[in-house]
């Protein structure tokens, strides 16, 4: 699992949504670095 910098600095349904527009990025573009 990668360590994500908002994780800590932000509430848990603000990491979720980073979380889940991540993936959804990702999905669109697999050359984002993970």
């Amino acid at each position: 699992m990668h360590t994500q910098p908002w994780g800590k600095h932000a509430s848990p349904w603000q990491a979720i949504t980073m979380n889940m527009l991540y993936n959804k990025l990702h999905s669109l573009q697999p050359s984002i670095p993970l």
